[in-house]
């Protein structure tokens, strides 16, 4: 099994250089996408050994759209192998390297997610680093079911593999979409590219946990949280 990921990262600088080392070392090969005009991305994607895609398709008549730029790392590595498994993968999402990333026993016919811990803030990732505290003493997200439907709109009583923190899928053998669909915001693609799975075809990774660093919900057109490494130093995972 070879896993070709993407870490789609536009002003998200400051959380890559935490993250990608880790998933450098996670998976077969990792391209970062972002675009143009984010001028110290490359850089972090440079020294840490990822490849490069760069492309001005994050904006389309003014329009945030973050999933055509994962479309075009799509095409950049079309006709890979019925083995080559895809990972899309946001930049502030850490893959723990105490945790091996499962590669056997997968369903290519489904689509994976993770589940994700939480890490708000600088001072609880600095106590993570030092080995302060461990991966199970950050929160676990639990999103909310009502009636069937995630958030109470989404037609969904499995939320697994709905969000674009983590979307891991075989091209080759998956009964979704072959591709993302364009969407006005970072919270709708990939929750549509999900639910083209049937719920039975929607999993976790079994026994695997990830970490997110800093807020969510906020930034779905586009960096808007506050940068990190303020105050301290903060050193590259």
């Amino acid at each position: 099994m070879r896993i070709e990921a993407a870490i789609a990262c536009v002003g998200y600088d400051d959380l890559l250089q935490l993250t990608l080392g880790a998933a450098v070392r996670a998976v077969d090969r990792v391209t970062v996408v972002t675009a143009p005009w984010d001028e110290r991305t490359p850089a972090v994607a440079g020294q840490l050994g990822a490849n490069l895609l760069v492309t001005d398709a994050w904006r389309v008549r003014g329009t945030f759209n973050k999933a055509r730029a994962l479309n075009e790392w799509m095409d950049s590595i079309a006709g890979a192998g019925e083995d080559t498994w895809l990972m899309a993968l946001d930049a502030d999402v850490l893959l723990p390297e105490d945790h091996a990333l499962p590669r056997t026993g997968l369903d290519p016919e489904s689509l994976y997610g993770a589940q994700r811990r939480m890490c708000a803030g600088q001072m609880e990732w600095k106590e993570y680093q030092e080995s302060k505290r461990d991966l199970n003493s950050f929160p676990l997200e639990r999103l909310p079911m009502f009636g069937g439907r995630l958030w109470g709109t989404v037609q969904a009583r499995n939320e697994a593999g709905l969000l674009g923190y983590l979307q891991l899928w075989n091209p080759a053998h998956a009964k979704g979409w072959p591709r993302f669909r364009e969407a006005p915001t970072a919270s709708n693609y990939d929750v549509m590219f999900g639910l083209s799975f049937p719920e039975n075809a929607r999993r976790f990774l079994p026994g695997y946990e990830v970490l997110h660093l800093g807020p969510t919900r906020v930034n779905w057109a586009g960096r808007r949280s506050e940068r990190w490494n303020q105050g301290y130093e903060v050193t590259a995972g």
